[in-house]
């Protein structure tokens, strides 16, 4: 029986501890910005163009590593490790986190607006879907009214829409 075997013993030699600690880094300053976005009223859904990490060298190498694990955390689209402050801070939230300071771009250009109704569009007919129990593999056909930027938006990006809201129409009205 399974449950009568041995756990797997660990191999020292596989561990990269510099990796795990960058992770870790990474992780807890995902903490700080999403605190940042409830700061700015900025849903952590919506993307954001930039997050500045300024800090010393030393501290800024700890996190290179890890940098894809915060741009995931923090739904931004580009980081920027900097030992220098940033000149520009209008538009920007900034924290601390030990010897580091976050800068993080709160403004909302048109795309990232399209982005972000996208991805709420999105939730809100997976919340619907799951409300009426349709399975993953029903397919649904929808019809969405929308003005006219976010509707060529969403006609450009509509394979990717009805992808991820399982659909096999999507009708404009």
């Amino acid at each position: 029986s399974i449950f009568e075997s041995d756990w797997p013993r660990v191999n020292d030699e596989f561990i990269d501890q510099e990796l795990e600690e960058s992770v870790d880094l990474a992780r807890e300053l995902g903490e700080v910005v999403r605190a940042m976005r409830q700061k700015a009223e900025v849903k952590l859904r919506w993307p954001l163009n930039k997050l500045v990490v300024q800090g010393e060298r030393t501290e800024l190498s700890k996190l290179m590593r890890g940098k894809e694990v915060l741009k995931s955390l923090t739904n931004v689209k580009e980081i920027e490790f900097t030992e220098e402050k940033p000149k520009e801070r209008e538009g920007y939230v900034v924290e601390s986190y030990g010897e580091l300071s976050l800068y993080l771009d709160v403004r909302l250009n048109e795309d990232l607006k399209h982005e972000a109704l996208f991805r709420e569009l999105i939730r809100a007919i997976q919340a619907a879907r799951k409300e009426h129990g349709l399975k993953v593999e029903q397919k649904i056909a929808i019809r969405l009214r929308a003005g006219e930027e976010l509707a060529d938006y969403l006609e450009r990006n509509l394979s990717r829409l009805m992808d991820e809201i399982g659909a096999s129409k999507v009708e404009f009205v």
